[in-house]
């Protein structure tokens, strides 16, 4: 099965556009089924009829599988419109060798070989809808040609080889009705085949539109992607620098209420000394009766503890300014 989807995807990297893709990928797998097809019917009628006569020969069996596996060797090397083209014209080419060499050798020729011919060309006649797109308008033209001409020349054909169904001493009653038949077919069948072609290639144009507007929306999406999360990037550097300063600024004034305190309780005691020593002294100067000398004494005592008590609170002034 491997071998199989390997060969069948032969030149597909080659395309550009889906269309082309699909169309490579549908003459590999006709050439594949035409080259199948051949060998089947050698085999069979071979091994159940015992009978390569009347033309059918091994060199027709290699020519045959030459013609239907060109194809799939063209696109592998990369002459895929040459491909595509040829999975067109050579069924048919090779369905007229293989009948116009057998009927020559045949002892009698059959009405049904005639009706055979052209069931045959009317199914090879859709091939070019299925490998070529209408927008390569030309190659889609020339493999709908082979077809076209071997059905509306389909008698002057077999004429130029004598081989004409009115030289065969055949039934004539229905005959002429039967190229009518035949054109009016296969241009029932190529208008739905068509129709269909276009039906799959609109909606192929369709898919190819969502998907670019699909694809355009994932740019636009991934972008905003990439802006918010550069915003909450930014942000999220804000809020760490943010919140590391805060914390910062918070471990300081912990530190700073830590030192106020200390240096509270420390200069508690120092404001206390110097101002408890104004106070006695104070309180000495109103409860006792002094000498001139006692007095002198204490107011001097009183104007130092005075300029202790000064320095304090200078110190106290100064660690305050520190900690602001």
């Amino acid at each position: 099965m491997n071998i199989v989807q390997h060969i069948v995807k032969s030149g597909i990297t080659n395309a550009k556009s889906y269309q082309d893709k699909r169309g490579i990928l549908i003459s590999n797998y006709i050439s594949l089924i035409l080259s199948v097809a051949i060998l089947m019917i050698y085999l069979v009628r071979f091994i159940y009829f015992s009978d390569l006569s009347y033309g059918v020969s091994g060199i027709n069996l290699v020519i045959g599988l030459l013609v239907f596996s060109s194809p799939i060797l063209l696109n592998r090397l990369g002459f895929d419109y040459l491909g595509r083209f040829l999975i067109c014209l050579m069924p048919i080419l090779y369905l007229w060798f293989m009948f116009i060499s057998q009927m020559h050798n045949l002892p009698i020729v059959y009405p049904t070989i005639y009706s055979a011919i052209r069931i045959f060309l009317l199914t090879f006649s859709t091939i070019p809808f299925l490998v070529f797109s209408y927008r390569s308008k030309y190659s889609l033209i020339a493999g709908i040609l082979p077809g076209l001409i071997s059905v509306l020349f389909f008698e002057q054909i077999f004429s130029a080889v004598n081989l004409s169904y009115y030289t065969q001493g055949l039934p004539l009653e229905d005959y002429p009705l039967m190229q009518m038949r035949t054109i009016i077919a296969y241009f029932i069948l190529n208008a739905g085949s068509y129709t269909f072609h276009l039906i799959i290639v609109k909606n192929d144009m369709y898919t190819q539109k969502l998907l670019e507007e699909l694809e355009e929306q994932s740019k636009q999406l991934e972008l905003k992607n990439k802006t918010l999360y550069e915003l909450n990037n930014t942000l999220d550097q804000k809020v760490k620098r943010r919140t590391a300063e805060i914390e910062k600024k918070n471990i300081e004034l912990i530190n700073k209420n830590v030192k106020l305190s200390e240096y509270a309780f420390i200069n508690s005691h120092k404001l206390r000394s110097p101002l408890a020593s104004i106070l006695g002294l104070v309180n000495l100067f109103e409860t006792h009766i002094l000498s001139e000398h006692e007095r002198l004494k204490i107011i001097e005592k009183i104007k130092k503890s005075s300029e202790d008590l000064d320095r304090v609170v200078k110190e106290i002034n100064a660690i305050l300014d520190e900690t602001k």
